[in-house]
């Protein structure tokens, strides 16, 4: 160990429940590690100006994976902490967290840490270098790979280890709040420690076990006592708690720490390691919305590694539900809440179009919804609808409809969605209705589609002066899906026919599809007309943006500008319109009024459908422009002025 070590204090923060620190700022110390936890409180104080009478310091760090924060108390604990700290450089890594308490409160909270979580100084560590994330975050956790610890005592944890120990102590009561334990150390258990409840006990076994890599089984357990040994008979491992005067509180009265079971008993599927216990282990991944999924696999990867633990992905499946269950509800209470977030969604956004509908037994049905900045957006975007559909992961399922407008730099802008239970034709009459009557209705209305049946004939119902074109890409794939090896190149040549600017060039190069074109093609003449916006290639009139040859007609006439030949869709004018509208935030669930009616609706979960026909959409390219004409005479044009 260097004698000197880089540490990253978190000033004047506390803990959450989950784990993490909100410090007011960050500092980098040089530590000794030789220094004792007096001298290091001293050398902070002469730094931050503060009235040290009244408030004093307390040090905790949090291990990987072992949510409980571990407080520093003493000089030992400080000597494991840089000990811990030297096994990698990175400064970031496993931060000193300081907050800042009274005085009195300070030496309660450390004199119950030393009576719970005191360690030997003769502390031995296994570490394994390769389980480190080489890029740790702040708080001493990274997002897939952790340290893995393994810590054993020169000494046993009584007098004699290679005896069975037994600590029976005369029953007594806690004087005060301060002695229950509150924080306790994943790799250690003390008797006489008392826990405000069972459950709390509980938990702590369940950490110890998994993190001393061993399995008890419950040999008693009732109101009053719970007595825990070794699974295997021939072990003398015990723990023995009871309630002190049938209140919640239990004490450890007795505790055998030896093992003399065998080693291959230890591995496997750990039946400590419940899919419950494992998702507080992996809950804090989970918290902040911007870090990098974390999936099965990587779980599944994470409990091998660290703790030996084999699992199935079926398991490792499940602890993730049950810790996004723990951030985020379950299922049927998020579709209890619908009412009240429609509510709140066109309260804070007015004008906006949002009806849930519901079917006769209460159950979910249909939900629609489009803001009103999305709405504003559709007047200043060309007449185009992309609508499609997809299916939902949720356990529920259903299908997502949706709807999109073309901004002024042809990029997609959300219109509509529409929450259903499958890709049917009924689902398609519904969401198409709901957009004709929010919608301001567009002479000139282009509409944009895969050849789904449900859509054609509905769309053919709902809108019939409207233009209905087929996206070419979901085209190519089916032409590519029947015509592979050799005849694959036709889907390139449908791709190249599909982008002829009028039908006679399409049947033209469809025709002469494979043959060999001419190379003295420059000498091809193509007739601008600026004041009809035309051009022969086709390109002018059809898309409403200057072509090449248009750009060159308007350069040689000095006056003339190409802004003043293009669609008002183009313009910077239209781009701003478009995302001029502002998406209010509907806030905390806590601060929301709602009125009694609305919060006593039901909505109950739709019944269990099977996903739609058709599996997974593959890939993103959603093309506005790249499609076939469905009906003659109507064109992929967007209209101009």
């Amino acid at each position: 160990m260097d004698s000197h070590i880089k540490v990253l204090v978190r000033v004047g923060g506390t803990w959450d429940t989950l784990g993490n620190f909100s410090s007011k700022y960050d500092t980098v110390i040089d530590v000794r590690n030789e220094v004792s936890l007096k001298s290091l409180m001293d050398t902070i104080k002469a730094d931050i100006s503060m009235d040290w009478y009244q408030n004093d310091i307390r040090f905790s760090y949090m291990v990987a994976l072992c949510p409980p924060p571990i407080v520093i108390a003493d000089d030992s604990e400080l000597l494991f902490y840089l000990r811990l700290k030297s096994y990698q450089n990175d400064v970031p890594y496993l931060p000193l967290c300081m907050e800042v308490l009274p005085t009195a409160t300070v030496a309660q909270l450390n004199g119950q840490a030393n009576s719970s979580c005191a360690l030997s100084p003769d502390i031995n560590i296994c570490y394994n270098s390769h389980s480190v994330d080489s890029t740790p975050n702040l708080t001493g956790q990274s997002n897939t790979n952790h340290m893995s610890i393994k810590i054993s005592s020169g000494k046993s944890d009584h007098s004699n280890s290679m005896k069975r120990t037994s600590q029976t102590k005369r029953r007594r009561h806690p004087t005060n709040p301060v002695d229950v334990i509150s924080h306790y150390h994943p790799t250690t258990l003390q008797v006489d420690s008392i826990y405000k409840s069972k459950q709390d006990l509980y938990h702590h076994l369940q950490m110890y076990a998994v993190s001393n890599s061993f399995q008890y089984k419950t040999k008693r357990s009732n109101r009053t006592v719970l007595h825990v040994v070794c699974v295997d008979a021939r072990c003398s491992w015990a723990v023995r708690a009871v309630s002190l005067d049938n209140s919640p509180l239990f004490q450890i009265r007795r505790f055998d720490s030896y093992h003399s079971c065998p080693v291959d008993l230890r591995e496997g599927d750990h039946r400590q390691a419940t899919s419950t216990f494992l998702a507080d282990l992996v809950l804090h991944c989970y918290v902040e919305a911007t870090r990098k999924q974390y999936p099965p696999n990587d779980i599944w990867d994470d409990m091998r590694r660290e703790f030996g633990i084999a699992m199935s992905y079926r398991k490792a499946l499940l602890v993730k539900q049950k810790a996004l269950k723990k951030l985020y509800g379950s299922d049927e209470e998020s579709y209890q809440l619908l009412p009240s977030l429609c509510y709140m969604l066109e309260t804070k956004n007015p004008g906006s179009s949002i009806r849930l509908t519901r079917s006769e037994d209460q159950r979910f049905k249909y939900l629609f919804f489009s803001l009103a900045p999305w709405r504003q957006a559709w007047n200043h975007c060309a007449p185009i609808l992309v609508i499609d559909g997809t299916f939902m992961k949720s356990y529920y399922k259903g299908t997502l409809l949706t709807a999109c407008g073309q901004d002024a730099n042809k990029q997609l802008v959300p219109i509509a969605f529409g929450i259903c239970d499958a890709e049917d034709k009924d689902s398609w009459m519904w969401f198409l209705s709901e957009l004709k009557t929010t919608l301001t209705p567009r002479h000139d209305l282009y509409i944009m589609s895969d050849r789904h049946e449900g859509i054609i004939h509905v769309v053919q119902n709902s809108f019939p002066n409207a233009g209905h074109g087929y996206c070419t890409e979901h085209i190519a794939r089916n032409l590519r899906t029947k015509f592979k090896g050799p005849k694959e190149d036709l889907t390139w040549k449908f791709r190249k026919a599909s982008r002829a600017a009028t039908e006679v060039e399409c049947e033209e190069y469809l025709q002469n599809a494979g043959r060999a074109r001419p190379q003295n093609t420059w000498t091809q003449t193509f007739v601008v007309n600026l004041r009809d916006k035309s051009c022969t290639c086709g390109d002018f009139q059809l898309d409403h943006f200057v072509c090449v040859h248009a750009v060159a007609a308007i350069g040689s006439r000095p006056g003339l500008s190409c802004y003043n030949f293009i669609s008002p869709y183009y313009k910077r004018e239209a781009l701003v319109a478009t995302y001029s509208g502002i998406v209010h935030p509907i806030g905390d669930k806590s601060t929301w009024d709602i009125p009694s009616d609305v919060k006593t609706m039901v909505c109950k979960p739709p019944l269990c459908n099977k996903r739609p026909l058709g599996g997974q959409r593959r890939g993103g390219y959603h093309p506005l422009v790249n499609f076939i004409s469905a009906k003659v005479g109507k064109s992929r044009s967007v209209p101009g002025a």
